[in-house]
């Protein structure tokens, strides 16, 4: 693992991941701490001391998932993290994950919500300045890949819809809106009208559009064209 003691590569590096993924990640290393916490197993061998006073004084679980937000912003390095990462194996770590599953039914979660947790505890020791254990990694990577068949075994098994986020929106929705907006006489309308077409047109994510400006706008032989300093990488696997 690349390590500095200067603050601005600190923060260049750190970009590397976006301001919502680090969200993400946060939240859901927040439930593997409480899964720790409340477990009561590993509680001794995992959490570090400090921490766990600040949950005991904790009254509610609100106030307790406050404290384990507070630990992992502000990390800096392996002695801030509110986890003895020295101490987690695949077998405890694998274990939390069989046990995350729908709270009602008892199925299982989505495909890239177990992918999520897999990033969220890489990006845990990527923050401690951390080499992620070898064997740790292959030892999840195979585990991932049986658990994601499950999924899709589940689904076919249960007729739950196969296809995993937003659900696109059709050419008639997309018409209607548009009409919606250009009957309206405010200007916020004339603004969701622009932003909608542009959407829909550059097949572009809402923070794309949002983040566009005119000097990233020309003309080119009749055609407008609008440039993405930043796109998300789409990976389609069958």
């Amino acid at each position: 693992m690349f390590k500095s003691d200067d603050e601005e590569v600190k923060g260049i590096i750190s970009d590397m991941v976006a301001d919502r993924t680090k969200v993400t990640y946060r939240n859901a290393n927040i439930t593997f701490l409480m899964w720790i916490y409340d477990g009561g197993t590993y509680k001794s061998r995992l959490l570090r001391e400090e921490y766990i006073k600040e949950m005991d004084e904790a009254v509610t679980k609100k106030e307790q998932r406050n404290v384990s937000k507070k630990w992992l912003d502000g990390i800096q390095c392996e002695d801030d993290c509110p986890i003895l990462l020295h101490n987690l194996t695949f077998k405890i770590f694998s274990r939390y994950l069989t046990k995350r599953k729908e709270s009602t039914s008892g199925r299982y979660l989505s495909k890239s919500t177990y992918g999520s947790i897999q990033s969220s505890i890489c990006h845990l020791y990527q923050l401690c300045d951390l080499m992620f254990p070898e064997n740790f990694a292959t030892d999840l990577n195979r585990m991932m890949s049986g658990l994601k068949k499950r999924v899709q075994r589940q689904k076919q098994k249960k007729g739950i819809r196969v296809e995993e986020g937003k659900t696109p929106m059709s050419l008639q929705v997309y018409s209607l809106l548009c009409d919606y907006f250009m009957q309206q006489p405010d200007d916020d309308s004339i603004l969701c009208h622009t932003f909608l077409t542009l959407e829909w047109n550059l097949m572009a994510r809402s923070d794309n559009v949002t983040s566009c400006h005119l000097n990233h706008i020309e003309w080119r032989n009749g055609s407008l064209i609008v440039n993405f300093l930043h796109t998300q990488k789409v990976t389609r696997r069958v």
